[in-house]
């Protein structure tokens, strides 16, 4: 989920998160009583809500085996994996710092 959430935030310039995404399906269909297409559904609606295209990274995600990305996906937060751990990087950019303090933050 994290995953998607900071793919979401690097394309956006931090402009929307998943959680717009979660509004987006609270208001359209929850609120209406309404299904989503599960599986696929979440990824039209990452795009429906954002207008971010992921349904490659959905896909790889969720229905590949290849190993997930956590470290280059880490990056866009300003973050890197070291060993077991993960530490902020030296010298984030702006955009770096601003991601990681909304995520955190949870905004």
């Amino acid at each position: 989920i994290w995953l998607l959430d900071l793919k979401i935030r690097d394309a956006t310039d931090n402009k929307f998160s998943l959680d717009t995404v979660m509004r987006y399906l609270n208001d359209n269909f929850a609120k209406k009583k309404q299904f989503f297409e599960d599986d696929y559904g979440i990824a039209k609606a990452i795009f429906d809500a954002t207008g971010v295209n992921l349904d490659r990274d959905y896909a790889s995600f969720v229905h590949s085996t290849d190993e997930l990305p956590y470290a280059d996906v880490l990056r866009v937060a300003g973050l890197e994996l070291n060993g077991d751990r993960v530490r902020e990087i030296s010298n984030p950019s702006p955009k770096q710092q601003r991601i990681l303090e909304s995520w955190l933050s949870g905004k």
